[in-house]
């Protein structure tokens, strides 16, 4: 098991292992520029075959032969960021919160950049 701000997750696989694929809920994800950072940095490890966030879900689908690995370079590269393990039973009322708020924040600055280019 590894602890990650007070979430366990477990990991099986070590480095050099047959690459797994793992689904994330990201906690505290406020910004697209951070998700892409976040997504950015994880695609460049060796261990990673493949890492895909989602802001508007707030998602992490990872596939990677060291899943501790993985999470500690996201810890890394954004700190206030929570990875939770996304369960079978699917996702937290919290985390939909977060995921609503984002995407009418998302929805609210296109809009304003749409008003700001026609004003242009």
């Amino acid at each position: 098991m590894y602890a990650n701000n007070t979430q366990e997750v477990s990991l099986n696989n070590q480095a050099g292992a047959r690459p797994q694929k793992a689904k994330f809920m990201l906690q505290n994800l406020d910004c697209a520029a951070c998700a892409a950072k976040l997504e950015k940095g994880l695609q460049s490890l060796e261990c990673v075959e493949d890492a895909k966030v989602d802001f508007a879900n707030l998602t992490l689908q990872v596939t990677s032969g060291d899943l501790a690995r993985v999470i500690e370079e996201a810890n890394r590269l954004e700190p206030s960021v929570r990875l939770l393990p996304e369960t079978e039973k699917g996702r937290d009322d919290v985390s939909e919160a977060q995921a609503r708020s984002n995407y009418r924040e998302l929805l609210f600055l296109s809009m304003a950049g749409g008003w700001v280019a026609i004003q242009l």
